[in-house]
């Protein structure tokens, strides 16, 4: 639930805007799908508002997002502040001294935390980021750039675009880089935001990503200079050197309560990671001589090397590894097999094949792996220590982790689209059990926030020859896929399915995620390639006699045709002949849709998707039925509140425009209808918005 003060924003700034504008609550019902006495409930408080109300209301009163932006849930994505912090006060100070007060170009402000790896950048970035947190109401967002992991290669900034638009709360995301970049520097525009860009690479990770606003600002953590970045930005630069030896010896000493060896105090090298593991291991066994031990250990982490010889992280890793119990051990070791962003409690028990709750919190306790709501994650030099153990069950773990995937994403999208048939029934390993969804929101946000990993353990999978799940879960992912539309997840876990479809030797399989890949094309407006998947996997479903498969094959070229602008040598009669034979009513509605048809087809097509509760072919029935009557206005405004009550922003912006034309065409006014319609394709940077505005002025 939102918070009480989050809804007295939302109805100061609605009654300061209605009565500015002279609206009465009747004026504003007459441009929204509220009655007069539920807008004025909402707005002396009897009622909470809603985001639907928030985006009629926003249209309505022209508050260019702001109202909408009041009721958006605020992201809150800082991970827990390692405790407790010691030392580094003059960089602190430094650092918020920057983000203090507006900068008068009117940029935000840029403060780029640089240092070498280990060195504690990203704990000291995120400690100054909660102390000014309250500074930046509007929220807080965080991204890992990956810019050196030894898992993974560095995140391209449209994934993060498309990640931080979906925390904002957007739910049509633009597919290219510059489009999500200035949907992005919108939706912040004026809002008090903090971003947390930590481990960046280079400067063109980072230009994308950074808002236009003087009320935001952004932290970057990086092993470079980014030089680059300070002359265009003119950013505040600050150098993380290792501790110092007082700073080092107290580090320890906030976990152990005793002062430490100065040896032991050398050989961690000033570094926080290794300094806070040997404290925790000393707690363990006090009065036992770490020191002497570490000096033995044999330095295979190279990369950390800080300058100073005595820095031996892998030892001080190792003797905190050594001294886990048996199960937490296996947990740690499979851990570094899987690449992922983060993990659940539930996943880590599928991939260890027992409860991992306590395990997890085990490995919490010493250091050794992080926890933030109620998930956890490596740090990126554990890691690739823990990749180096020999650990047995690797594949068997594989198999279970994806397996728990597939099951899992079915369970979602079972949730998400009641009425699709997922087309195979994929195996499952003993001992596994799979999440299951009590609501649409519940799968909905479970998707959202495993879009990082999804790749990941598709690529896992595909590592140990376990083929059927690395595609399956590609496939299993379609419901979510329609919903939310991340072209960059969509292509990514395709892309990578196929792969392991071939290997496999699976032409059923190949099929599947060819035809899928091919409307991950389409969306990207790359036709030429969505063909030729399409016309692959229609030669593949007809020589293995695959009826349901070829139907929506076929259904995909048409869809294909009709946005190439030639309908006409779309195989509609085909499909819709082996849609009648499989009795998949979508499909059937669907193409008697996307077809030039009849007014019958297309009531057809609507009795259909009323059934199925499809709202946004619905909108899109009554838009093609005004269309062949001539322009039928009542057919046009059923289209917006289908739109509009399935959350299809696009559509109803498309509905909205059509019902401006014909109202002028009419000799009515329209222009409020062309301007609801401009706010939508602004806030999608779709083109159209730009034609829009030109004809309004």
């Amino acid at each position: 639930m939102l918070s009480a003060p989050e809804h007295d924003t939302f109805r100061k700034l609605m009654k300061q805007l209605r009565e500015e504008q002279g609206r009465s609550f009747r004026a504003l019902a007459e441009s929204t799908n509220y009655d007069p006495s539920h807008l004025a409930g909402v707005e002396r408080g009897r009622r909470a508002p809603k985001l639907d109300l928030a985006e009629q209301v926003d249209r309505a009163l022209g508050a260019g997002g702001r109202l909408i932006a009041a009721l958006r849930r605020r992201p809150a994505q800082l991970s827990a502040v390692v405790s407790p912090f010691v030392g580094r006060a003059d960089e602190v100070r430094r650092i918020r001294a920057a983000l203090a007060g507006d900068r008068a170009d009117g940029s935000p402000r840029v403060v780029v935390v640089e240092g070498p790896p280990g060195v504690g950048k990203s704990s000291l970035a995120l400690r100054v980021a909660h102390d000014v947190k309250d500074r930046y109401p509007d929220g807080q967002l965080f991204a890992d750039l990956h810019g050196f992991s030894p898992a993974q290669a560095p995140a391209h900034p449209a994934d993060v675009l498309e990640e931080m638009l979906t925390a904002l709360g957007m739910r049509d995301v633009p597919a290219g880089l510059s489009e999500r970049a200035t949907l992005f520097r919108s939706v912040l525009d004026g809002r008090r935001v903090l971003l947390v860009l930590d481990n960046a690479a280079r400067l063109d990770q980072l230009t994308p990503l950074l808002p236009g606003s003087a009320t935001c600002a952004v932290l970057v953590t990086s092993r470079r200079e980014l030089t680059g970045l300070a002359v265009r930005t003119g950013v505040t630069r600050v150098t993380v050197h290792p501790m110092t030896p007082e700073e080092s010896a107290e580090l320890v000493a906030s976990v152990t309560g005793s002062r430490p060896d100065d040896v032991l105090v050398r050989r961690c090298g000033g570094l926080p990671l290794a300094l806070r593991i040997a404290g925790e291991w000393l707690a363990r066994h006090p009065g036992r001589d770490l020191a002497a031990r570490l000096a033995d250990e044999q330095r295979r982490l190279d990369s950390l090397d800080t300058g100073d010889e005595s820095t031996a992280l892998r030892a001080v890793i190792g003797w905190s590894y050594r001294e886990l119990p048996g199960p937490a051990a296996r947990l740690f070791r499979l851990l570094g097999r899987y690449r992922g962003a983060h993990i659940g409690v539930a996943a880590a028990t599928a991939l260890a094949g027992a409860d991992s709750a306590e395990l997890l919190e085990d490995l919490a306790a010493g250091h050794l792996v992080e926890h933030a709501d109620g998930r956890y994650r490596l740090h990126d030099l554990l890691r690739a220590y823990a990749a180096e153990q020999p650990e047995p069950d690797e594949a068997d773990a594989a198999r279970r982790l994806a397996e728990w995937y597939v099951h899992t994403a079915r369970a979602a999208g079972r949730v998400l689209a009641p009425t699709r048939a997922v087309p195979f029934t994929p195996p499952k390993a003993p001992g596994i059990t799979p999440l299951r969804f009590t609501g649409y929101e519940e799968a909905l946000a479970w998707c959202d926030a495993e879009a990082e990993n999804f790749a990941p353990v598709i690529r896992l999978a595909h590592r140990h020859g376990l083929w059927a799940p690395a595609w399956q879960l590609a496939v299993v992912l379609w419901d979510w896929l329609q919903v939310r539309r991340p072209l960059s997840v969509w292509v990514e876990t395709h892309e990578a399915a196929l792969r392991a479809a071939r290997r496999a030797l699976d032409a059923e399989a190949d099929a599947w995620v060819s035809t899928n890949l091919a409307m991950a094309f389409k969306e990207q407006r790359c036709f030429a390639a969505s063909r030729a998947r399409l016309e692959y996997a229609l030669k593949v479903r007809k020589r293995r006699g695959d009826r349901y498969g070829q139907a929506w094959t076929l259904a995909g070229l048409v869809f294909l045709a009709v946005e190439e602008g030639d309908p006409a040598a779309a195989p509609a009669e085909e499909a819709l002949r082996i849609f009648a034979e499989v009795g998949d009513r979508e499909g059937t509605a669907e193409v008697l849709l996307a077809r030039a048809g009849t007014e019958d087809e297309v009531r057809t097509a609507l009795r259909l998707f009323e059934e199925l509760e499809i709202h946004d072919g619905r909108g899109r029935a009554w838009l093609r039925l005004s269309a062949l009557r001539g322009g039928d206005r009542d057919a046009v405004e059923r289209a917006v509140r289908a739109f509009r009550r399935g959350g299809d922003r696009r559509g109803e912006a498309d509905a909205l425009l059509r019902l401006a034309d014909l109202r002028e065409a009419a000799g009515l006014p329209g222009n409020r209808e062309r301007e609801a319609a401009w706010e939508l394709y602004d806030l999608l940077s779709d083109p159209r918005a730009d034609e829009i505005i030109q004809r309004l002025r």
